[in-house]
């Protein structure tokens, strides 16, 4: 992710590609820029 822009679409990503393959649930486990993973973790929940 580019920048902070870019989490409620990477968000919007991973929940879509979850259901897609059956999953109820994302966990953040790496984010290249790590200031991100926390607002990326709390928009996928």
């Amino acid at each position: 992710m580019e920048s902070p822009k870019a989490v409620a679409p990477m968000a919007q990503a991973l929940r879509e590609a979850a259901e897609w393959v059956g999953c109820d649930s994302v966990r953040i486990e790496r984010v290249d820029r790590p200031e991100l993973a926390a607002p990326l973790t709390a928009a996928v929940t």
